[in-house]
């Protein structure tokens, strides 16, 4: 349904009126991908709270996992 609406919105915004389709397969690859990087950086935040003996994932946590994997990627 999210995905019908951001193809909407994407025809509206190109000059040429034309019809955009996704397949499902597609669909289910752009969710799980999501998934995936969702999970690895909840998990990295864990690791964070886990480093500070805290015991609840809290937002400081996930931004510092985030900081740390962007930085090891370059």
């Amino acid at each position: 349904a999210y995905s019908r609406e951001i193809l909407r919105d994407f025809d509206k915004s190109e000059s040429q009126p034309e019809t955009c389709t996704i397949s499902v397969p597609a669909v289910l690859l752009l969710q799980e991908a999501a998934e995936h990087h969702l999970t690895c950086i909840l998990q990295d935040g864990y690791l964070c709270t886990l480093h500070a003996r805290n015991v609840t994932l809290e937002t400081r946590d996930i931004l510092l996992a985030r900081r740390i994997r962007n930085k090891s990627t370059y």
